[in-house]
């Protein structure tokens, strides 16, 4: 425990992808207020599991309704307080149809844009 909280802060998200003519893709969202580029993720709120925070997260952040696949790990750094995070992530692919259901990207309060790169892009 660091900076007096009870435990480190618990956030959920997850690796978006779809296939694009044979060619699997995957989502980076672009966050101006952090400066960053990441996949799609946020806090757990209280009482809510973390699936359904991941779950929930994908949605408000990219519009996006995704099931989840395969757990894919976690992701534990110290945050700029001093306070630890961990961040669990899974798999969870955007069929066709719910690409088209959401059609266009509409920037929010978290996020400026949306990205659909290839794995090797996202790697760089």
């Amino acid at each position: 425990m660091s900076g007096g909280h009870s435990g480190p802060v618990v956030a959920a998200g997850a690796v978006v992808w779809r296939e694009h003519d044979g060619v699997p893709l995957v989502l980076l969202i672009h966050r101006e207020h952090h400066r960053d580029v990441s996949f799609p993720k946020g806090k757990v709120d209280q009482g809510e599991g973390v699936p359904a925070a991941a779950v929930r997260e994908i949605d408000e952040e990219t519009g996006y309704r995704v099931h989840l696949g395969a757990p894919l790990g976690r992701a534990e750094y110290v945050l700029p307080s001093g306070r630890d995070k961990v961040v669990h992530y899974w798999s969870a692919r955007v069929s066709s149809k719910e690409f088209e259901r959401a059609g266009r990207f509409r920037p929010n309060a978290e996020v400026a844009a949306i990205e659909w790169v290839t794995v090797d892009e996202a790697r760089t």
